[in-house]
């Protein structure tokens, strides 16, 4: 089994999403990078770039935000909806996931998520 949470999620699919906090901290493990199981599943060349990528969004609700913005984008293709109107869309659903999920959690998990993120990204946030 993996040390990492972040490596058993990605390999066994987690019903739900996964704390941020406890993700992250454990994700930037040494001994994750060194796990022979690890190792084998993503190989050496993906972990090194790993170790400065921008980790996942793991939030409460993760698969409802990614499910409302694929639906909505699809919609904006098929031209049943304007892209303009795919995005308000999306807005006003994860708005409602966030308040359903609990905003002062959500906006506790996203600044610590963010404050995981390699230099060079985290300057062009806002």
């Amino acid at each position: 089994m993996p040390t990492c949470l972040h490596c058993a999620h990605a390999v066994q699919r987690c019903p739900r999403s996964l704390c941020a906090k406890t993700v992250s901290s454990i994700r930037s493990a040494k001994e994750h990078f060194d796990d022979p199981q690890i190792i084998k599943t993503y190989s050496k060349e993906f972990l090194q770039a790993h170790r400065s990528s921008i980790p996942d969004m793991y939030l409460e609700g993760q698969g409802e935000y990614f499910d409302t913005l694929r639906e909505n984008v699809l919609q904006a293709d098929r031209g049943t909806l304007g892209a303009q109107q795919a995005l308000q869309k999306t807005a006003k659903q994860w708005r409602r996931t966030t308040r359903r999920m609990g905003r002062n959690s959500q906006i506790e998990q996203w600044a610590f998520l963010r404050s995981q993120y390699p230099p060079n990204a985290i300057s062009h946030l806002r």
